[in-house]
């Protein structure tokens, strides 16, 4: 939090952070001190889809937008629902994220910088029984 402080009274780029935060508690201490302009709060690894909702409403009281880490088809739900979406990190490079590729054998298209979400329930995606085959699906 110092190190951030510190960056903020020195520079006008807007900082981001928050994907390491497990908790609405640490997300709501960054967005308290006036150390970010991004909240990017990760509801894939950390606190789930409830604990991201609570936070993009503190993020709204705050004036802040929401960047959320990865896992685009999550966040990118979660960004179309909120006023203070701002943008969805995203790594749709198969030599960058091989395994989301193979994860999913249906998955929201991302193109040319877009992710396209469509009507379909739930998330949108569809697990690859071969990969899942090859991987294992016991979560550590």
């Amino acid at each position: 939090m110092d190190a951030l402080k510190q960056l903020k009274l020195n520079t006008r780029i807007p900082l981001a952070s928050g994907e390491g935060e497990i908790t609405r508690w640490g997300a709501r201490r960054l967005m308290e001190t006036g150390v970010i302009d991004f909240l990017q709060f990760d509801c894939h690894a950390h606190a789930g889809i409830t604990e991201w909702r609570k936070l993009a409403g503190m993020a709204s009281m705050m004036h802040l937008w929401l960047a959320p880490h990865h896992e685009p088809h999550v966040h990118g739900h979660l960004l179309a629902s909120v006023p203070n979406g701002f943008i969805l990190e995203s790594f749709a490079n198969p030599a960058r994220d091989p395994f989301w590729f193979e994860i999913y054998s249906r998955k929201p298209k991302i193109e040319k910088s877009v992710l396209y979400l469509d009507q379909t329930p739930g998330l949108g995606i569809e697990f690859n029984q071969q990969a899942l085959d090859q991987y294992g699906s016991k979560l550590l």
